[in-house]
């Protein structure tokens, strides 16, 4: 199972959970806040010390984090057998520096910019609580 854990006070993490479920056409993706209770039990498992405060995605039984965790769920949605190539291009060396430094900042900022909460756990069966 793919899951998705976000913060769900979070307005631009709302957004971000409507837009997978809207392209999620093969039903692919799982969602739990960061803040649930399942979370808190898989933690210890794949977090030593500090959770990072980022999106991050369980996807078969490996984790990725903020940009990577972007990257892993774009390509899942939208990339056929022709696309893949440019996969490895996200993940060479500047292109991903530029990527996490754009994706700290805005992860930084996503409370002050987009303030709106996440109301998808009442609405939604795909989310884990």
């Amino acid at each position: 199972m793919n899951i998705v854990f976000y913060d769900h006070e979070c307005g631009i993490c709302n957004y971000s959970i409507y837009f997978i479920q809207k392209h999620d056409k093969e039903n692919v993706f799982h969602f739990a806040p960061l803040q649930s209770h399942y979370f808190y039990s898989l933690k210890s498992r794949f977090f030593m010390n500090e959770v990072p405060d980022e999106l991050i995605l369980l996807m078969n039984d490996k984790i990725f984090t903020g940009y990577e965790a972007v990257i892993e769920i774009y390509f899942s949605l939208f990339a056929n057998s022709h696309l893949l190539f440019l996969k490895k291009l996200f993940y060479l060396s500047p292109v991903k520096r530029i990527g996490k430094y754009l994706y700290k900042i805005i992860a930084r900022n996503r409370k002050r910019l987009f303030n709106d909460k996440c109301y998808l756990i009442e609405k939604n069966k795909k989310i884990i609580n």
